[in-house]
């Protein structure tokens, strides 16, 4: 009876071992975070590819439905709201601005931009998508 006591205890730690390392463990049993990831964001219109370089530094690249191809590597900041949603905000060197809440449980991004228009007036933008974070 102990040896199957045993046997079965050993099975479940080593199956919940293989479930964290795909990425499935409970989120108290470990520390999610982004730095060191790439993620995809999708948008209407627009597909963004990140990199978290650092815990300060992120790159990244946007892709319109028309091809244009915009990108750059910020300083950024970066703070955990719970178990999987993060703040991150940025300022890119033509001054806009970009704020996004990201749940990775969801799999879900709001971001809050703000830029100046065609006529040099600033703007302000919400945009809601998707967000796959890379392996």
């Amino acid at each position: 009876m102990k040896k199957n006591i045993i046997a079965l205890t050993s099975l479940a730690l080593l199956a919940s071992a293989c479930c964290c390392k795909q990425d499935k463990c409970n989120t108290q049993d470990h520390e999610i975070t982004l730095i060191g990831h790439m993620a995809t964001l999708s948008y209407p219109g627009l597909t963004a590819n990140v990199k978290y370089l650092n815990d300060s530094t992120i790159y990244w690249k946007t892709t319109d439905e028309k091809d244009s191809v915009a990108e750059g590597t910020n300083r950024m900041v970066v703070k955990k709201i719970d178990g999987t949603k993060f703040f991150v905000s940025w300022i890119e060197k033509d001054g806009t601005t970009v704020s996004q809440v990201i749940d990775l449980e969801k799999k879900t991004v709001e971001a809050f931009l703000t830029f100046d228009d065609a006529k040099g007036k600033r703007i302000a933008q919400m945009l809601e998508g998707t967000y796959e974070l890379d392996k």
